[in-house]
């Protein structure tokens, strides 16, 4: 199912793209937002359906969770070389050592624990 451009969802983030991007999904298609934390609440804006997934902005912060935090850069969204300033640190952390288990799982075919970060 197509979704048009611009039509507003209510969506909330469940995980995070290796691009730092938070996922959503709608009637069973993964929603890409940029700038969103796990556990966000947004009404989302869609910007381009690509068939199986589509990307979308943030239209309104509804409620924004407890990891989503303002970020110490004033340039970070612009420049796009910082994807988790607007998170806070255990769910960075939390979502690199996910990217690295799902690499294992998904592209490796191990099947193996990886252990939590270091701080």
């Amino acid at each position: 199912m197509s979704i048009a451009k611009n039509t507003l969802l209510p969506l909330t983030i469940e995980s995070l793209s290796s691009d730092g991007s938070g996922v959503a999904r709608h009637e069973g298609k993964a929603i890409f937002i940029p700038g969103t934390a796990p556990g966000d609440k947004i009404q989302a804006k869609i910007v381009k359906d690509m068939g199986r997934y589509a990307f979308a902005i943030v239209d309104e912060m509804v409620q924004p969770s407890p990891a989503h935090i303002p970020a110490d850069c004033s340039v970070y969204r612009p420049c796009g070389g910082c994807c988790f300033r607007h998170m806070d640190y255990d769910t960075e952390a939390q979502a690199k050592q996910q990217f690295v288990q799902d690499a294992f799982d998904r592209l490796g075919g191990f099947s193996q624990t990886v252990l939590p970060i270091l701080s």
